[in-house]
């Protein structure tokens, strides 16, 4: 709303698709670290098992990705 009276201001213009398009985007850029939390809570909450298996394959690529003896990789699979 703010943006659209300073364009009104310095335009004349009641209404404009470009002000309603940005301020859109600002919207949708500011709140997706919000949506984010919110998603984590409820996969965490209602998705337990999908999470934890997503957290185990996560931690397996990290430690696959520091590996240098390919020979104990096998062993390390097995436990996970």
């Amino acid at each position: 709303m703010v943006l659209q009276r300073i364009v009104q201001a310095l335009t004349g213009s009641t209404r404009s698709a470009v002000v309603t398009v940005i301020s859109t985007l600002l919207i949708t850029v500011l709140f997706q670290p919000l949506r984010h939390r919110i998603q984590n809570a409820i996969d965490r909450r209602f998705y337990r098992r999908k999470y934890n298996a997503q957290q185990v394959l996560e931690s397996f690529a990290a430690q696959l990705r520091n590996e240098t003896d390919l020979k104990t990789l096998p062993h390390d699979k097995r436990r996970v």
